[in-house]
Parts: C-alpha cells; sequence; structure tokens
C-alpha cells in the first residue's frame, strides 16, 4: 500500500515537492488548515484544500505509456 505522507515527485519536471501551508488561512476563525503542494523547481501547486485532499491529488498521476510498458514487461 502506497504511503501517503510521501510525496511524488513534480508531474512536470522530477522536482521535489513540498507542503505548504496558505497564509491566508492562519487566522484562527477558520475552522482547519488550509495547505497545498508546491513543486520546489518549477513552481507548480496544488489548489489550496485540506492537506489529505493536495496529498492524494499531488500523487494521483496519470500512467505514461512508458510506465505502462514497464509494468506489462514486469519491471
Amino acid at each position: 500500500m502506497e504511503n501517503e505522507n510521501v510525496l511524488k515527485k513534480c508531474p512536470f519536471c522530477g522536482g521535489n515537492a513540498k507542503v505548504i501551508t496558505d497564509s491566508r488561512f492562519d487566522n484562527k476563525s477558520y475552522n482547519f488548515p488550509k495547505w497545498f503542494i508546491k513543486c520546489q523547481q518549477c513552481g507548480i501547486q496544488t489548489e489550496t484544500a485540506k492537506i489529505e485532499y493536495v496529498v492524494k491529488r499531488w500523487n494521483s498521476r496519470i500512467k505514461t505509456d512508458f510506465e505502462m510498458k514497464m509494468e506489462d514487461d514486469g519491471k
């Protein structure tokens, strides 16, 4: 089973990603923290939402033809 606490590499550039707190929601009047994930190399980022959602969205990928071939070949 995949560890959902581990972020995959950026799907665009292969860079490392980081979970960031959206500072617009630091006010205590909000009932939950808001987060987004941002690639530290190219700057692409997710929408702002609960951490479980943004991690799941970041780690969700459509497999490339190469990845599917590697799986079919058993590698």
